[in-house]
């Protein structure tokens, strides 16, 4: 079972999912909504995430990283980790910023995931699945994994390549 030391798991998923037979990266997202409202819905039974950071920098941990998890659709959720940001898409406050950088770091560490930007839309499975993206990412080109049509993703600022070189 992992757990991410200082994370705050008084609240968890009341969903059961199976662990993942393997975890290949992570996926961003955010949430249009916030913390109180966030938390609620993330461990209301109808949708749920391993990872949740607020503004304030506090990060949640709903359920052990090596569960599945509702966040992705199907592919991205049989093999990568969720990690909800508090907010719609605007620049990360610090805390926030920071707090996620570390998790990020934590979870590459923990699984072995390259610290890189992916576009898994490719077809080159499971390689296209190796490191770091953002909801959005499940759509691009043209190509929806799974039907996604999300647009949830790491913000202009501070932008993907800031984001993976810290």
């Amino acid at each position: 079972m992992a757990i991410y030391p200082g994370a705050i798991t008084s609240r968890k998923s009341p969903i059961r999912h199976p662990d993942r037979e393997a975890t290949y990266g992570v996926v961003i997202h955010w949430t249009a909504g916030h913390a109180a409202g966030d938390v609620a819905t993330l461990t209301g039974g109808n949708v749920d995430v391993q990872f949740y950071v607020t503004k304030s920098g506090k990060v949640y941990q709903f359920m052990d990283s090596d569960s599945q998890a509702w966040h992705g659709f199907s592919t991205a959720n049989h093999y990568m980790v969720g990690i909800e940001h508090e907010g719609s898409g605007e620049a990360w406050t610090p805390a926030q910023y920071d707090a996620s950088v570390k998790l990020s770091a934590w979870l590459s560490k923990q699984y072995s995931i390259p610290v890189r930007h992916i576009d898994p839309s490719g077809d080159n499975f499971p390689n296209s699945f190796k490191g770091f993206c953002g909801h959005k990412d499940l759509s691009v080109g043209g190509v929806r994994v799974d039907s996604n049509d999300h647009t949830d993703t790491v913000p202009d600022d501070p932008g993907w390549n800031k984001y993976i070189a810290a």
